[in-house]
């Protein structure tokens, strides 16, 4: 079984947070056009970079695009379910998302980093 994992983006931080080892990563960044949700969200209109219908399984539909950390979206219903790419390790990460909702409500304290006592903060 996968560790749970928690990826917290504020501004230019984005923290790794792996929780059952109990340690915390934090990775500064100003280009946040290579992560997949940028893609996803501003994805190129043109027809060299529009995503290309490759399989259905579980009724999910998968798609890749043309990044070269294959980036594969998963849709079901027209939802994002899931996200697919390979890390400079060639290990496969798969992101799901079970309970999408839609324009929330959310809180100005959702983003900001809040640990337990006894976190490894790298």
């Amino acid at each position: 079984m996968p560790n749970e994992q928690i990826l917290l983006l504020n501004n230019t931080k984005l923290w790794l947070i792996d929780v059952e080892l109990e340690q915390a990563n934090l990775i500064s960044t100003t280009n946040l056009t290579q992560t997949p949700l940028y893609w996803f969200i501003n994805r190129p209109i043109d027809s060299n970079h529009i995503p290309q219908y490759i399989y259905t399984k579980d009724k999910i539909n998968w798609y890749k695009t043309q990044q070269t950390n294959q980036l594969n979206f998963g849709l079901k219903d027209n939802m994002l379910k899931a996200i697919s790419l390979n890390n400079k390790l060639n290990q496969t990460i798969l992101l799901t998302f079970d309970s999408i909702i839609i324009n929330p409500n959310i809180e100005s304290n959702a983003f900001e980093l809040n640990l337990k006592t006894g976190f490894d903060i790298q």
